[in-house]
């Protein structure tokens, strides 16, 4: 996470008005944290399934 964001975010969590507005706050960076959690596993998924792809794909031509 960049420098700036993570001032950004306790800032933001700094200045809520309220306790209900700071749970939701603290609830949305959490969000944000799983949702680049799992786009990380998802494209880590998908360049080893393109990668194993590529590795069987010259087997599969057989002789020329």
């Amino acid at each position: 996470m960049p420098d700036f964001e993570r001032v950004t975010r306790s800032l933001e969590l700094h200045l809520a008005p309220t306790p209900e507005a700071k749970s939701f706050i603290a609830g949305k960076h959490a969000g944000l944290d799983r949702a680049r959690k799992e786009m990380l596993v998802v494209v880590l998924i998908l360049v080893s399934a393109l990668a194993s792809f590529a590795m069987v794909l010259p087997a599969l031509k057989g002789p020329l």
